[in-house]
């Protein structure tokens, strides 16, 4: 995947905003690897035992649906919702 290749994330960053990934990164690797890095979070959070593990909640809901705060932007804006709209919907959170 993305380690055995001599790339800076900021090679990456632009191209995978706009969903263009070189041909060896795989967008469900991609995911499968950030649930495993929210599962050790979470082991650590609970080993803390403050209940902050449920902080972890709505990243690993963005996982599961694929998705994150960009991507929902941009489809609002593609159906036309006014960026003063989402920008207030994200302030009620």
């Amino acid at each position: 995947m993305l380690f055995h290749h001599l790339h800076s994330y900021k090679n990456y960053h632009l191209p995978m905003y706009f969903h263009e990934y070189p041909g060896y990164v795989k967008e469900e690797d991609l995911y499968a690897l950030a649930k495993d890095i929210l599962d050790l979070a979470s082991i650590g959070l609970k080993e803390r035992g403050l209940g902050e593990e449920i902080l972890l909640q709505p990243l690993y809901e963005r996982v599961k649906e694929h998705t994150n705060p960009a991507r929902k932007l941009l489809a609002l804006r593609g159906q036309g919702v006014e960026l003063e709209d989402i920008i207030l919907e994200y302030a009620t959170i």
